[in-house]
């Protein structure tokens, strides 16, 4: 018998499957002679009567196959022109800026930055600088977000604290003084030298 996931080319399963449709010998027969098992000569049977009916509907099948193929190539074409313009223009910018763009600030920030604008529209920014002018300077960004949710945009707290650090608006309040020493209270140290 044939071993446990043994695979048979096309030619040999075609040869078997002819044989059992010629009906001169038994299926124990030919599965003993070939040293395959019935089960899998029945199977390659019932797909090969399965299949036959594309024989004879070739032009169709070859038409609709070819069409496909025509417009899978047209496809790969397009894209093949959009890497090569998109390759230029990104060897366009290395030599213009190498490292930097004309404002002086790394690439990886107009990449960030540009993704956050595209993703929330100018109205939203404009609402947010106009936000800052009227409110109170320490207004921070959970105000902020209620305040732009009031008038009608529906987003988070995360979004407006992107587009308020971009825009480089910060609260302004006074900070705790933690550095500062208060004389009345005893100083802890293992050296008693105070």
């Amino acid at each position: 018998m044939a071993k446990r996931g043994e695979h048979f080319k096309a030619e040999f399963k075609f040869k078997v499957v002819l044989e059992l449709l010629k009906e001169e010998s038994s299926l124990a027969e030919i599965a003993s002679k070939y040293n395959v098992t019935s089960k899998s000569i029945t199977t390659w049977k019932n797909e090969f009567i399965e299949n036959g009916v594309s024989v004879f509907n070739k032009s169709k099948e070859l038409k609709n196959h070819k069409n496909e193929l025509n417009e899978k190539e047209d496809y790969i074409e397009k894209l093949h022109g959009k890497v090569g313009q998109l390759t230029l223009e990104v060897d366009w910018l290395k030599k213009k800026c190498p490292e930097r763009n004309a404002l002086g600030v790394p690439t990886r920030w107009i990449y960030y930055y540009k993704n956050i604008i595209q993703e929330y529209d100018d109205k939203l920014i404009d609402e947010i600088i106009k936000i800052q002018e009227e409110l109170p300077p320490m207004y921070g960004n959970r105000r902020v977000t209620v305040e732009v949710q009031n008038r009608g945009f529906n987003v988070g707290r995360k979004i407006v604290k992107k587009l308020r650090d971009m825009l480089g608006f910060k609260a302004i309040y006074t900070m705790p003084k933690t550095t500062q020493r208060n004389y009345e209270h005893k100083v802890y140290l293992l050296n008693s030298s105070y």
